[in-house]
């Protein structure tokens, strides 16, 4: 997704997905969202551009929750490691409040 703003710009990968095999909050693709921080320092992009990620899964909560990571992992965890659940009804706004939040 892109979003721009006058002359910021905010490109955001979006990957859905289901998690069940992912495991831990440790997983490279899960990591994404703070890892891509140092690409945009690799890169060398200009103050403008602003690089994101997030995880919109397919898998359901209640499936996912009993045994990822370690178990009985509050949805608010998942939300703070950009991972976002489709069952959710207001998961598109969680994902642009997200963004939006950062500054574009």
């Amino acid at each position: 997704m892109w979003i721009r703003k006058g002359a910021k710009q905010t490109i955001v990968f979006i990957d859905p997905k289901g998690i069940g095999n992912s495991g831990n909050f440790g997983d490279e693709k899960i990591q994404l969202h703070k890892d891509i921080k140092a690409i945009e320092a690799k890169i060398k992009a200009p103050p403008e551009l602003r690089l994101e990620s997030y995880i919109v899964s397919v898998s359901k909560y209640q499936d996912i929750c009993k045994t990822f990571d370690v178990g009985k992992q509050p949805k608010q965890e998942f939300e703070a490691n950009h991972i976002l659940f489709m069952e959710d009804a207001d998961f598109i706004k969680k994902l642009l409040g997200g963004v939006l939040s950062g500054g574009v």
